[in-house]
């Protein structure tokens, strides 16, 4: 049941809390995704919304892994965030989650996620939750 259920929360979750078409025209000011300043105008756009959902033109491309991996750790560190969901099998994050810090994490990586998350910079942010309190917890 708590299997089943999650997905159909997180989904009614991101619905609820969709922007309108409006709100999107209101927002859509270009930003570098490479600057650190980017990240910081976005996390204060961001302000005290609980879920975030960060979308990707393509799979696999290394520098929206990096600017990813900086948004999300700065979400975790500054705002407190506790779930970090990727389009895998639950099955399989709760596996690789129970398997940080005990396995090798090529491994891991390997055995539990899709091919297109096997890569330098998911492995980079790995490693970060791993060694960070909150990867621990």
């Amino acid at each position: 049941m708590k299997k089943t259920l999650l997905p159909v929360l997180l989904c009614c979750t991101v619905a609820a809390f969709a922007q309108t078409p409006e709100q999107w025209k209101s927002i859509s000011t270009e930003i570098d995704p490479t600057a650190k300043t980017a990240i910081d105008e976005i996390v204060r756009r961001i302000g005290d919304k609980r879920v975030v959902a960060i979308g990707e033109e393509t799979h696999g491309t290394a520098d929206y892994y990096k600017f990813r991996y900086a948004l999300t750790r700065k979400l975790i560190e500054e705002k407190g965030f506790t779930v970090f969901v990727l389009e895998n099998p639950h099955e399989d994050m709760a596996s690789l989650q129970a398997g940080l810090g005990k396995a090798p994490l090529d491994t891991l990586m390997r055995r539990h996620l899709f091919e297109i998350y096997q890569s330098a910079e998911m492995k980079e942010f790995l490693q970060w939750l791993q060694a960070s309190p909150q990867g621990k917890k």
